[in-house]
């Protein structure tokens, strides 16, 4: 038998070794390196030597990729290993910038921020700064980063918001006032509390509800500038009555007995709307303030307004002067007067008749008196009338050397030819005024000394003279013949 020496090779087993923890965060513990074993080993056996990263660097502690090193041996295997990297993978961090907010026209404020998420790894800084975006106005603005922490760290910034408020103002607008018809004032306004800066100007105006008729209108205020908190009082135009004026006059009035008195043409002036007119009561608006007769009474009125759509729109004043006459009922005829309280008296349409005529004293005598003129004076409707049962005053235009008579005498003859004197006196116009409640014959008379004959005082007065010499005469011859004695 040849044997033939040979040899019986144990071959190395073969496996591969594979990392299984390849990265961790910048800042974190360094981890063991772990890994698995692609393929069998037998049970027992052991691995020398070890699994890590490369460190060797300065910078082995930053951000990057790191050769995994591998120096696990057994000589009974065959270790197949392939190039791993171990990522130190950057830190995240989340930085948010502090809210701001200014008034318009105050300086900005230093701008800050925080950290709102991760931390810094001790001796690490962050470099840069939080910026806004440009502007003065009022509005929001964006504040943005230029802030780093390097490559070691992933940094996430949030922005902020940088505010600029309006700057309050308060304004102040008075309440205006217009009379109806009239046009608008121009509305305007102060500054009263705050002041504008930087050359600002405000804008817009100050307008009202619309509207023309007497009331409160509120004012409506369109005053901006988008850089100011605007505040403003409430305020009102009021329109006022137009005032306007009654012009009138009073009726002059026969006596009645009663104020009643009786506008004449009334008119207003100022009204500016045709559609108002004037509204009264043409029998109560106006009162005398007496109903005696006389002159220049006063009169008050009432009850005297406008109407019409827009008559709420005026102030009517009245006049307060206003003065008429209350006078007797009359009757005239060339001449003649006749006048009394009593209109019923003299009612319309009745007439006055008279007859004038000089008297002979030789046919009508009146006791003692001359008799001058004779008038007969009645009126007349469908009769003669002569009793009035009322006292009425009869005006005669007498001649004026009647008149210059010392004493006149007025006396009525009635029908059955009895007479009866009645009461009589000169006016200031040179006129006799009668008193009387009977119509009739009027005989007008004066004293007898206006008649007398003067012949016959001439004849006494020659001889009351004469006999007057005589005594003187024998007077003075008495007197001589004494003093002759004497001697």
């Amino acid at each position: 038998i040849n044997f033939i020496t040979n040899t019986f090779e144990i071959l190395k087993r073969e496996i591969e070794i594979v990392p299984t923890l390849l990265s961790k965060i910048y800042g974190e513990e360094e981890p063991q390196i772990s890994y698995q074993i692609v393929g069998s080993i037998v049970e027992g056996d052991q691995f020398e030597g070890d699994i890590y990263r490369d460190r060797s660097l300065s910078s082995s502690e930053n951000v990057g990729s790191y050769n995994i090193i591998c120096t696990l041996s057994n000589p009974n295997y065959n270790i197949k290993y392939q190039t791993y990297y171990f990522e130190i993978l950057a830190r995240p961090i989340t930085i948010k910038a502090d809210d701001v907010s200014v008034t318009y026209g105050e300086n900005d404020p230093e701008l800050t921020y925080q950290i709102v998420e991760g931390k810094l790894i001790d001796g690490d800084k962050i470099s840069g700064s939080v910026y806004r975006i440009p502007g003065e106005n009022v509005g929001s603005y964006a504040i943005r980063s230029s802030l780093t922490l390097g490559k070691n760290y992933s940094l996430t910034f949030i922005n902020g918001t940088f505010t600029i408020k309006p700057l309050d103002i308060v304004l102040k607008v008075d309440n205006y006032e217009k009379e109806y018809g009239q046009i608008d004032p121009n509305f305007s306004y102060i500054i009263e509390e705050g002041n504008l800066i930087n050359g600002d100007t405000l804008h817009g105006n100050i307008s009202r509800e619309s509207g023309e008729d007497v009331g409160n209108y509120k004012l409506q205020t369109n005053i901006y500038n988008s850089n100011y908190n605007i505040t403003i009082n409430e305020a009102y135009l009021t329109i006022t009555p137009k005032n306007v004026y009654l012009v009138a006059s009073i009726y002059d009035k026969v006596y009645d007995g009663t104020t009643v008195a009786i506008l004449r043409n009334p008119y207003v002036t100022g009204l500016i709307d045709s559609d108002v007119v004037l509204l009264y009561d043409r029998e109560n608006c106006a009162r005398f303030e007496s109903s005696e007769i006389g002159n220049d009474i006063n009169v008050s009125l009432n009850d005297i307004g406008l109407f019409g759509n827009k008559a709420s729109n005026y102030h009517l004043i009245l006049p307060n002067n206003l003065t008429a006459d209350i006078t007797n009922a009359q009757l005239e005829n060339e001449g003649v007067k006749i006048e009394s309280k009593q209109q019923a008296i003299l009612y319309d349409g009745l007439k006055l008749a008279f007859s004038s005529s000089e008297i002979n004293n030789d046919v009508i005598k009146i006791e003692n008196h001359k008799s001058l003129l004779s008038y007969d004076i009645w009126l007349e409707d469908e009769e003669k009338i002569t009793e009035l049962n009322a006292t009425v005053t009869v005006t005669i235009d007498v001649p004026e050397d009647v008149l210059n008579n010392n004493n006149i005498y007025v006396y009525l003859i009635d029908e059955n030819g009895q007479k009866q004197l009645v009461a009589s006196q000169k006016d200031n116009e040179g006129n006799l005024v009668i008193t009387t409640s009977n119509l009739g014959n009027f005989i007008i008379t004066t004293d007898n000394d206006s008649w007398i004959d003067y012949s016959a005082f001439i004849g006494i007065g020659l001889v009351v003279a004469t006999a007057l010499v005589v005594a003187i005469i024998m007077f003075v011859k008495k007197k001589k013949l004494k003093n002759s004695k004497k001697a």
